[in-house]
């Protein structure tokens, strides 16, 4: 009886971890976004605190193009980019979602299946890391449009509009 308590503890423990990043990461960035067209739903949805400043990397183009000198064919390219960031994080982060909603039905169960909710557990971790992997990828993508002088620039203006040095770390 013991051992099944501290199981159950353990559960809600996790599942108050996962909770709370999920909703500080929405609040640290003062936003909330659940997919509207040209939003990004990975902050509230999933947690993902990097993605702020990755977004805000590729939306660059649209705010300061002319400071950065950006050509047309670079301002096409960031703007294919950063729409392949909108299917791609929206996509994931509604994966990521639908992993956390199943678990939070898993441990509502009145005997918690173990198992379940550690595969659980498990998808939702690797859904956020493909998510995060995905991030990275497009401003891979991103940076090798612009050049040395365009890449500081943008790195500039990110911080300013983040508030955030990079690389941002834990």
């Amino acid at each position: 009886m013991k051992k099944r308590i501290w199981i159950v503890l353990f559960v809600i423990a996790v599942f108050a971890v996962f909770s709370s990043q999920t909703v500080n990461a929405g609040e640290e960035h003062g936003k909330k976004y659940k997919g509207e067209k040209g939003k990004h739903a990975c902050y509230e949805k999933s947690g993902i605190h990097r993605g702020g400043y990755i977004h805000a990397y590729i939306g660059m183009y649209k705010e300061h193009g002319k400071e950065l000198g950006l050509s047309q064919e670079q301002i096409d390219k960031m703007a294919a980019i950063d729409k392949e960031c909108d299917a791609a994080c929206n996509k994931l982060s509604e994966e990521v979602e639908a992993a956390e909603s199943a678990l939070d039905a898993l441990v509502k169960n009145d005997v918690i299946d173990m198992k379940a909710v550690e595969e659980k557990i498990k998808e939702a971790h690797d859904l956020r890391g493909k998510l995060e992997i995905a991030h990275f990828a497009l401003l891979s993508k991103a940076q090798q449009i612009l050049t040395p002088e365009q890449r500081e620039k943008c790195r500039k203006f990110c911080e300013k509009k983040t508030g955030k040095e990079w690389p941002m770390v834990h």
